[in-house]
C-alpha cells in the first residue's frame, strides 16, 4: 500500500454511559491506526456526553446534536457527512471492536482496489460475557465477492462489522433518519446493496454485539406501520424480476415476520394482521400458516408461534 489507508470511523452516542468508553477504547486499540473517530453525541443526558470529552487522542472529533434521532440513523447521517476518508466503518457505543478489525478490512482493500462495500462477521455475547451465536467465519485471512442475491440469502453483517465507501452511501441517500425507528439498517443495507457492483464478504469476526446493555432500541420500540410497510422494499421488488425478485419476497416475509414476532415480545395490545401483507407465492405452506395464526384472537398468536419455532 504506497499510503497508509485512513478510515473514518463513526459512533452515534445516545445515553449509553456504562458501554460507551468500551466501545471508544476498541477503536482506539485498532492495530490499524490510521483512522479519525468521529463520536456524536445524540444529545445524551446521562453522562455520556462526560465520558467522551475524557478521551484526548488527537484523532478523536466529539460532535453535538440538540435533538436525539431514533435509531441513530441522523447521527449516522452527520458523521458521514463530516467525514474527511473515503472510507468510512461504524460502531454503535454499545458494541466493541475486535482489535484486528479495521487492519484486516485495509488489507482486502489493498488486495482488491476496485471494492466499494465490505461486510464482516460478528459475535452475539450476553452480559455475563458468554457467545450467543457467530455470524460469519472465523478464518481471519480470507475474503469473498458477494453480489445482491448471495447476501439476501444470508445477510452476515451487522452495523458495526460494515466498511463502506462515502459515496457509494451518500449516492443510495444514507441511513432513513426521520423515517423509521427500527428496521432502518436493512433499510440502507438494501439499497446499497442494490447499487453497488463491487462487494466482499470478509470472513473475519470484526465486532463483539453485547445484547444487554441499556437504552436500547429493540428493548423500547415496536415495529410502527410505516415500517411495518417497508415502501423502499416493496419498490425495490418490483424493480426486479426472475429469481433475485423470489429472493426479494422471501426477505420481505421474513422481515414482516419479525416485525410480527417483535411486537409481541414488546407487549402490544393488538398486534397487526399478516394477512394481505406476505408474498403467499414464497412458501404458501409456511406462510399461509403463519397468515392464519395470526387472525385468531388476543395472544394466542404469538404463544402458538413460538412453539412452532420450538419444535423447528
Amino acid at each position: 500500500m504506497t499510503e497508509p489507508l485512513v478510515f473514518s470511523v463513526v459512533v452515534p452516542v445516545h445515553n449509553k454511559a456504562p458501554h460507551v468508553g468500551r466501545a471508544i477504547e476498541s477503536v482506539l486499540a485498532q492495530t490499524h491506526e490510521n483512522f479519525e473517530l468521529i463520536i456524536i453525541d445524540d444529545a445524551s443526558s446521562d453522562g455520556s456526553r462526560q465520558v467522551m470529552d475524557s478521551y484526548t487522542d488527537s484523532r478523536v472529533r466529539v460532535l453535538s446534536r440538540d435533538i436525539p434521532g431514533p435509531g441513530g440513523y441522523a447521527a449516522r447521517n452527520l458523521g458521514v457527512q463530516e467525514a474527511q476518508n473515503q472510507w468510512v466503518a461504524f460502531l454503535d457505543a454499545d458494541d466493541a471492536w475486535q482489535p484486528d478489525h479495521l487492519a484486516r478490512c485495509a488489507e482486502i482493500i489493498d488486495q482488491e482496489p476496485t471494492v466499494e462495500f465490505i461486510g464482516a462477521g460478528f459475535i452475539y455475547r450476553d452480559a455475563n460475557g458468554e457467545v450467543l451465536k457467530v455470524r460469519g467465519h472465523t478464518d481471519a485471512a480470507s475474503y469473498q465477492w458477494a453480489d445482491f442475491g448471495q447476501i439476501l440469502t444470508d445477510m452476515s453483517f451487522c452495523v458495526p462489522s460494515v466498511v463502506i465507501q462515502k459515496q457509494l452511501l451518500t449516492a443510495v441517500g444514507g441511513f432513513p433518519a426521520g423515517k423509521m425507528t427500527r428496521g432502518g439498517d436493512i433499510d440502507t443495507w438494501l439499497r446499497v446493496m442494490e447499487k453497488a457492483e463491487k462487494m466482499i464478504l470478509a470472513n473475519h469476526c470484526a465486532v463483539v454485539v453485547y445484547l444487554e446493555s441499556v437504552n436500547r432500541v429493540t428493548q423500547q420500540c415496536i415495529y410502527t406501520e410505516n415500517e411495518i410497510r417497508n415502501d423502499a422494499l416493496a419498490k425495490m421488488i418490483g424493480r426486479h424480476n426472475g429469481d433475485l425478485q423470489k429472493k426479494l419476497k422471501k426477505f420481505y416475509n421474513q422481515a414482516i415476520v419479525f416485525a410480527w414476532q417483535q411486537n409481541w415480545q414488546l407487549g402490544v395490545k393488538k398486534n397487526f394482521s399478516l394477512a394481505r401483507r406476505l408474498y403467499l407465492d414464497i412458501e404458501p405452506i409456511k406462510y399461509g400458516g403463519l397468515t392464519l395464526v395470526s387472525m385468531l384472537p388476543g395472544q394466542l398468536p404469538y404463544k402458538i408461534f413460538t412453539k412452532m419455532l420450538q419444535r423447528q
